[in-house]
């Protein structure tokens, strides 16, 4: 699926968060929104999957206009994780999950055995299976986070948003999780902080700053000393990896 947004500025109260942002994701790439807090990416994202109205500009699905389709129709083809917010469902792990297939249900339909095989399997790919009975709410914030990723797979779409998806994971879980986006073979969208995570992961980064697009790219044309100073405001020392052409970004705030 290919996502692209034409001239999206997005309004708070008489505040402009985000300024005129046009981004292109081609069918299974991956692509990276980064910038510092405050920048705009969080607020991008959720105009794309709509718990924010656009001030202005359109996004488009594979050429068609999200602002037009049915939510449930764009739930088929677009499927989200958010930043966590220690969610509180008195359902198990297994019925959460099982919530990722509703956009797929008519009216009063049943569940059925499809869709608890596409549960089991999201709930493998997390490494969550023996959770499956578990009461949602007792789990830590990095075990809910990954439940939320299972639900998104469930939903089985062609298309992943992830905002700020690492959050509240130790380094292990963070790693397997974009391990498991990127192997998807999905168009994946992702707001980012982690700077190395998104040099090791993304195909194309969007560097954000005051609500504006300042940079874009690939990582190792983006990710300059110059330009991470410029916009976060912080040194570093860029160091490539011959061996599999990777950059690792060591930051250099407080010598």
């Amino acid at each position: 699926m290919k996502i692209s947004s034409k001239n999206i500025s997005v309004s708070i109260g008489n505040t402009e968060i985000v300024k005129d942002i046009n981004i292109k994701a081609n069918e299974g790439s991956f692509i990276g929104i980064i910038g510092p807090n405050g920048s705009g990416k969080s607020t991008f994202l959720k105009s794309l999957y709509r718990v924010l109205r656009p001030s202005c500009g359109d996004f488009y699905l594979d050429d068609e206009n999200l602002s037009l389709m049915p939510y449930k129709s764009s739930a088929k083809k677009m499927a989200v994780v958010n930043q966590h917010n220690y969610y509180n469902f008195d359902f198990t792990v297994f019925e959460v999950v099982l919530m990722g297939r509703a956009p797929h249900k008519k009216a009063l339909e049943k569940d059925n055995q499809h869709d608890y095989k596409l549960v089991d399997e999201a709930l493998e790919k997390v490494e969550m299976t023996n959770f499956k009975n578990r009461v949602f709410s007792s789990l830590s914030g990095g075990e809910q986070q990954r439940i939320m990723l299972a639900r998104a797979l469930a939903q089985d779409t062609k298309c992943l948003v992830l905002d700020e998806p690492t959050n509240h994971l130790d380094i292990k879980h963070q790693l397997k999780i974009m391990d498991l986006s990127k192997k998807l073979g999905v168009t994946v969208i992702a707001a980012l902080h982690d700077l190395n995570i998104a040099a090791t992961y993304c195909d194309y980064l969007y560097v954000l700053k005051e609500g504006s697009i300042f940079s874009q790219g690939s990582p190792k044309d983006v990710l300059t000393e110059e330009l991470i100073e410029s916009v976060y405001e912080v040194p570093t020392k860029i160091f490539k990896d011959k061996e599999n052409k990777r950059i690792h970004i060591a930051y250099l705030s407080g010598e």
